[in-house]
């Protein structure tokens, strides 16, 4: 279907040939006898009949109710709502854009067309594109992006910052490899490859198990991103109260550290799906994780979505070395499980140095 729209703007004419009304040369016809409902919104005549185009009568009883755009029926699929925490696009009267098929050599990256933040669909395919600059990242409410028919023989690893997308079609291209940038696509349900020299290993997971494992593939291969920069502080306190604290010696000043560690249980790909499954292990977090929280030196700690097991195996060995004793606290559903069930609950975990 994609190789046979290579056509200028194929799509675009496509939508607008199905989009058109279709005028209708039938005039309805009603009873003139029929009395006008009552102002309390009863009609007087019971029989409430109406004469249709081909000179049938129906009862009103029989019309078929309104069906609600997002109601299961047999004509309407039920639509799923979106997640509350998904980023919304700008607002915006049409979300496609179809340039396919126009014989573009180059897309600079000073384009127009990455200001398009609000755009869901995106086609380029059939053009006569060597290149597609980082900018594309930019779009980041893409769900359909077709590539389809160019002169590509890599494509940028940003595009794995597209997490919307959905589908993504390179059809008969250049491509020999894909980036492992890509892994973090997991919404992505479709992703066509063919025509392209592909390595045969990445062409055999697509054919055998899907775009999904493919996916899964490249996100477990990616490498180590870079380490995050440093957490850059806020102070609730302002720089002069600060120097009145410290010389004043009947002041005491307390630091507090809030951090949330995501018990295992938690840590699945189901909700992270974007995350590379080796980073999800505790094994490899909690190292990351206690260290961070030495380095903060802080006086009290407050621990969020600590386990059982995390708590008294790892936590309270390790910062009892740093002269932490501490106070742990399970949800409150707890209370009401057997000794078994209660250590797959997770809850609070507050630490302390000895000497305050």
């Amino acid at each position: 279907m994609i190789r046979q729209s290579r056509s200028p703007h194929h799509r675009a004419r496509a939508s607008a040939m199905a989009s058109r009304t279709v005028a209708k040369s039938a005039i309805p016809i009603t009873n003139p006898n029929l009395p006008k409902p009552d102002p309390n919104g009863v009609s007087k005549d019971t029989e409430n009949s109406t004469v249709g185009t081909n000179g049938t009568t129906g009862n009103s009883e029989t019309t078929a109710p309104a069906v609600a755009a997002n109601h299961p029926s047999a004509v309407v699929g039920p639509s799923e709502a979106p997640r509350l925490t998904a980023p919304k696009p700008p607002e915006n009267n049409w979300t496609s854009l179809d340039m396919g098929g126009v014989n573009i050599k180059n897309l600079p990256p000073t384009s127009g067309l990455f200001s398009f933040t609000f755009l869901a669909t995106l086609y380029l395919n059939h053009n006569q594109l060597t290149s597609i600059p980082p900018q594309i990242s930019k779009l980041r409410h893409l769900e359909l992006l077709d590539l389809s028919g160019n002169q590509l023989r890599a494509i940028p690893p940003e595009l794995g910052m597209l997490t919307m997308l959905k589908e993504l079609y390179l059809f008969d291209n250049h491509l020999t490899t894909i980036p492992s940038e890509l892994g973090t696509l997991h919404q992505l349900q479709t992703l066509g490859i063919e025509g392209n020299p592909i390595e045969p290993s990445l062409k055999e997971i697509v054919q055998k198990d899907g775009t999904p494992a493919l996916i899964a593939c490249l996100r477990d291969s990616c490498p180590l991103p870079p380490l995050p920069p440093p957490r850059q502080w806020q102070n609730v306190v302002s720089q002069q109260e600060r120097n009145a604290a410290a010389a004043d010696p009947n002041t005491e000043v307390v630091s507090v550290l809030c951090y949330n560690v995501l018990c295992e249980r938690a840590a699945t790909a189901k909700l992270y799906g974007y995350t590379p499954s080796w980073a999800l292990t505790w094994d490899y977090r909690k190292e990351l994780i206690l260290a961070e929280i030495i380095g903060s030196s802080a006086d009290f700690l407050c621990l969020q979505e600590v386990d059982v097991a995390q708590y008294e195996e790892f936590f309270l060995k390790q910062l009892s070395q740093h002269d932490y004793d501490g106070a742990y606290s399970p949800k409150s559903r707890a209370k009401h499980m057997n000794e078994a069930d209660k250590r797959l609950v997770d809850g609070c975990a507050i630490f302390f140095k000895k000497d305050k």
